[in-house]
């Protein structure tokens, strides 16, 4: 079975614009390829594609813009940390969160619990790289990108046999004009 997941694609001047703002590619750093960047709404794992690709074509909801405001970090387990870059609050991001959602427990699957922090991953450091995160974000921590188009999410598959994920589009739903 495949690992799933449900997201939102960037336009390519957007993905452009984030890779600036990406660290320096120094040893133990792992940057998010332009091509690569999105917006997960749910990570769904190991499931069968066929029912998801249909159910996923019943949402409903309207377009919407986005912004990204600024850069941030989370620590991950085993002290490494992944930069990315953050999302202005938007209820629209929330409700399509939701109904995508509701839409894949309708189907058996179990969505996560904890709160949803919409985000676009710039690059995953391990531990020995945490020396450079301070300089970094004192001089990468702003970064406004305004009116974002949301026309469409995609089911999404993702491939760790080579060590680097590589993802394949499975299905893209369009959004209501």
């Amino acid at each position: 079975m495949p690992r799933l997941f449900v997201a939102i694609d960037l336009p390519r001047v957007v993905t452009k614009r984030l890779s600036r703002s990406q660290p320096p590619p120094l040893p133990g750093i792992r940057l998010t390829p332009e091509e690569q960047m999105h917006i997960t709404l749910h990570f769904i794992g190991e499931a069968e594609l066929a029912p998801i690709l249909k159910g996923l074509g019943s949402i409903e909801h309207a377009m919407f813009t986005l912004s990204i405001e600024h850069i941030g970090y989370f620590k991950t387990v085993g002290g490494g940390f992944i930069i990315w870059a953050g999302l202005q609050p938007s209820d629209e991001l929330s409700s399509l969160h939701a109904a995508v959602g509701k839409r894949l427990n309708e189907l058996g699957l179990k969505t996560e619990s904890r709160a949803y922090k919409p985000h676009v991953t710039l690059a995953r450091c391990r531990p020995a790289a945490r020396s450079m995160l301070s300089d970094f974000m004192a001089t990468h921590e702003s970064v406004l990108i305004p009116s974002i188009p949301v026309v469409a999410f995609s089911l999404y598959s993702s491939d760790l046999s080579g060590g680097s994920p590589v993802y394949k589009r499975e299905g893209r739903y369009s959004l209501k004009a």
